[in-house]
């Protein structure tokens, strides 16, 4: 039976967005756990189960991927979904997960009520071109980068928003375009460099750290060959 669908409200989407990387990094222990939980508070249906399953045990899958998985679905479940993800990570256990999601809360809801924009929900990235070497390296070594990239790309494109170099509306874009039909790992990654080459000095310079921390080191090679 179909679960309730759309995006969720601006203040929890951001919320899970922005603690992305660091709710990868504990929910991969046992996401399927958590899919079935999810299950049966009616916010997952069984094939929204079957797919987070299947990015676990596919031959090129790991928990990792699973744990992205269960959080892009979650994305779009539907007004309820957030709090019975808080609901259910308390119940598996995941406490300091729930302390660090309702902090965020606190954070947005203090902004909310001052007026303030905070930093927290809306990221100013830099805009335009890097140099002209920079934008060549890149575009001379694009093929060769995806292909590098690919099956760590949303561990580069977490590291850059982490890094403040791209924007959660990229990171949306990114997304989507592995979502789409004829889309993928590959696509993903094409758009993310399409981003990078228009996030200026900054851009580049953080796409670089993000593919070091995350041992892209032929990439890094590429672009840096010094």
């Amino acid at each position: 039976m179909p679960c309730n669908a759309g995006r969720l409200p601006d203040d929890q989407y951001n919320t899970i967005v922005q603690s992305y990387t660091g709710l990868i990094d504990d929910i991969k222990q046992d996401p399927v756990g958590l899919a079935r939980s999810l299950f049966q508070k009616h916010v997952f249906d069984d094939d929204d189960v079957e797919k987070i399953k299947r990015e676990e045990r596919c031959v090129t899958g790991s928990k990792k991927d699973a744990a992205n998985k269960l959080l892009d679905i979650l994305l779009n479940s539907g007004d309820a979904a957030y709090g019975s993800f808080i609901d259910a990570l308390n119940e598996n256990g995941y406490i300091d997960t729930v302390r660090r999601l309702t902090s965020e809360n606190k954070i947005q809801d203090s902004s909310e009520k001052t007026g303030r924009v905070t930093e927290k929900q809306h990221i100013e990235v830099e805009k335009g071109r890097p140099s002209e070497e920079k934008y060549n390296r890149i575009r001379d070594n694009y093929d060769h980068l995806t292909d590098e990239i690919k099956n760590n790309y949303k561990d580069v494109m977490n590291s850059l928003f982490n890094y403040k170099a791209i924007s959660d509306d990229d990171v949306e874009r990114i997304k989507k375009e592995e979502m789409r039909q004829d889309g993928g790992k590959k696509s993903a990654t094409s758009e993310m460099l399409d981003i990078v080459l228009n996030r200026g000095e900054t851009g580049y310079t953080k796409f670089l750290e993000a593919l070091y921390t995350n041992k892209c080191f032929k990439a890094v090679f590429r672009l840096e060959p010094g």
